[in-house]
């Protein structure tokens, strides 16, 4: 659907819009910028959160298993439950940190889908006003 260009009867009411619009095209941009900055950071965060989880997982099984094979009066248990311990609040630090709140994430999804459609209208409405200013004289 076409934007109602004719309602523009001059070049200055044409160049006040497309100022508007301009202006308004950078916001979107961005914020379109923002949001595929913010989606990459959280990729790579999450694969650096996954892969030391896996880390974490491996660490704790070993440990488990040394400190079922270790005596009880060994000089390294002491420190062996306190690296285990360490490692597994590490773990559900981890394991809170990577679940999203499902209300905040249908948010974000939102805003982006909501500025990923915007662009192409504004350079559209853009391009539209473009062409009737130059059928208008000055």
């Amino acid at each position: 659907m076409a934007f109602p260009v004719k309602l523009l009867t001059t070049q200055a009411q044409c160049d006040d819009v497309l100022d508007d619009l301009q202006t308004e095209l950078k916001d979107f941009t961005v914020r379109q910028t923002n949001y595929d900055h913010r989606d990459e950071k959280a990729t790579d965060r999450a694969a650096d959160l996954n892969q030391e989880a896996q880390t974490l997982d491996r660490d704790i099984a070993d440990l488990n298993r040394e400190l079922a094979a270790m005596a009880a009066d060994s000089k390294r248990r002491p420190r062996a439950e306190a690296d285990l311990r360490a490692y597994v609040k590490r773990r559900g630090d981890l394991g809170a940190r990577t679940s999203q709140n499902p209300v905040t994430a249908f948010r974000l999804a939102v805003d982006a889908r909501q500025v990923a459609v915007q662009v192409p209208e504004l350079q559209q409405a853009i391009a539209e006003v473009t062409a009737h200013r130059a059928t208008l004289t000055a």
